[in-house]
């Protein structure tokens, strides 16, 4: 697999430039210039670069996939990538495609189809490998990234993904230690399945595999897994109900399994942040409450970087951080 082409426009076989300040290559002064103004400018220096600290090789039973050159730290921006099209849900692909360049569109082409297999459509393989760029809450936009395109699917993965809408580039931080050679994974479903047998019937109808990793390998790995949307429902129940302390103390349990399955920060900080809505709402928990905000801001912001500090999300927990009392939930439950 050629490791080697622009980090811009994705033409290969041709002499590369070096950026002045950091690793990443580009075919021409122009592909420089671009770059720069669509994103690398926030990002010089700051996330890895292929060929230098991750590539692309032959995955055993995966076709290709993305490994470390050399070890990642917890919450290291592994790849930075805007995305070649963009389309919303049951929208027409091929209307996108004359927007194309050759060059990208050949590095499309090298994208598997529904299987580890090479083959399909063309559109198939753009609507297979394309990823959720969600912007104000809609979560109908997708996005295909090239080169995170052809990061595995493993259900303990050891990174994940988080699209910046402000500068309209997908990140992928590493959720934990990741050592050279390793193999980079995330999880295609999300948090849309805890349960073994709704993630294999997912990844089977979407993407036309049975997963083999570790988590699905073990049903002990799996109860503690599954564990954790029994008690993503219970704080969200229990603050329904008023019932605040239920929700504090699930989210305690819920932290305490964060940390079992080395899960990443952006995990965290959601939990954390479902905690301050259930402290805040009487004010014997405030003090508590700030507490969580503190901590929900503080692991999303390691998580997406100081590049963007408007990132909504991160603008959303430092909001509360400064105005608990702007909240809904505030003191709702004398």
């Amino acid at each position: 697999m050629n490791n080697e082409f622009c980090a811009y426009c994705y033409k290969s076989d041709v002499p590369l430039l070096k950026c002045g300040q950091c690793k990443i290559r580009r075919c021409s002064k122009e592909c420089q210039r671009l770059d720069w103004k669509v994103s690398h400018k926030k990002w010089c220096g700051k996330s890895g670069e292929i060929g230098c600290d991750y590539e692309i090789r032959e995955s055993p039973g995966k076709g290709f996939g993305v490994f470390a050159l050399r070890k990642f730290e917890k919450n290291e921006k592994i790849i930075v990538e805007r995305p070649v099209i963009k389309f919303v849900d049951n929208e027409a692909v091929g209307d996108h495609l004359k927007h194309l360049t050759n060059s990208v569109a050949s590095a499309v082409e090298l994208l598997a189809s529904g299987s580890v297999k090479m083959g399909g459509s063309f559109i198939k393989k753009i609507t297979m490998n394309s990823m959720k760029c969600p912007r104000d809450g809609d979560e109908s936009m997708n996005g295909l990234f090239v080169t995170m395109s052809r990061v595995n699917h493993d259900c303990m993965a050891n990174s994940c993904h988080w699209y910046l809408e402000n500068t309209d580039v997908k990140i992928l931080v590493a959720s934990c230690e990741i050592e050279a050679d390793d193999e980079i994974t995330f999880s295609y479903i999300g948090t849309s399945a805890y349960k073994k047998a709704k993630r294999q019937s997912i990844l089977q109808t979407s993407f036309n595999f049975t997963c083999n990793c570790s988590l699905c390998s073990s049903e002990v790995l799996n109860r503690k897994f599954e564990r954790i949307e029994i008690l993503e429902n219970k704080i969200f129940n229990s603050v329904s109900l008023k019932r605040i302390n239920e929700a504090i103390d699930a989210g305690h349990t819920l932290i305490s399994i964060y940390d079992e399955f080395k899960m990443t920060s952006l995990a965290y900080s959601r939990t954390y942040y479902d905690m301050f809505q259930a402290a805040v709402m009487q004010r014997k928990t405030l003090n508590q409450a700030k507490k969580y905000i503190k901590l929900a801001l503080e692991y999303a912001m390691i998580f997406v970087g100081d590049t963007d500090p408007d990132e909504p999300m991160v603008k959303t927990m430092r909001h509360y951080d400064g105005f608990p009392e702007k909240h809904r939930n505030y003191l709702i439950a004398k």
